[in-house]
């Protein structure tokens, strides 16, 4: 979705990386998957930025810290000061329900969402109700 890409001067479409809001609702995504699933996603506790898991980074650290072990972890990144977003920034992101109704106007565009509403979609608005 445009509005949570940062935008670049090169390739196929101008759609960069996901920005502030975009990461934002991915790292507040997550618990609620776990908890709806009762899974814990793959990578958060096993991949580590230094001695820390990627839960503890995003999560639990003080940002300063996340923040150094984040641009450390980005040494071969072109573009690093315009692609990397203060982990602060992330986690206050504020999800408005403006935001939830176009992710949910953009959900129903994609052919996944059949797949939902055929298995029952209340997985996807119980997601969507549970972002703050």
């Amino acid at each position: 979705m445009e509005f949570m890409r940062l935008k670049k001067n090169w390739g196929r479409t101008n759609l960069g990386p996901l920005n502030a809001l975009g990461r934002g609702i991915m790292l507040k995504t997550f618990p609620i998957v776990e908890e709806l699933s009762g899974k814990r996603l793959y990578g958060l506790d096993e991949e580590f930025l230094g001695d820390y898991t990627l839960r503890k980074v995003f999560y639990q650290l003080e940002p300063s810290k996340a923040n150094e072990l984040i641009w450390d972890s980005a040494k071969g990144l072109k573009d690093k000061e315009n692609r990397l977003i203060p982990i602060e920034k992330i986690r206050d992101v504020e999800i408005t329900e403006e935001i939830k109704e176009k992710i949910e106007e953009k959900a129903k565009e994609n052919f996944a969402y059949t797949f939902l509403i055929a298995r029952g979609k209340e997985y996807f608005y119980d997601i969507l109700q549970k972002l703050n």
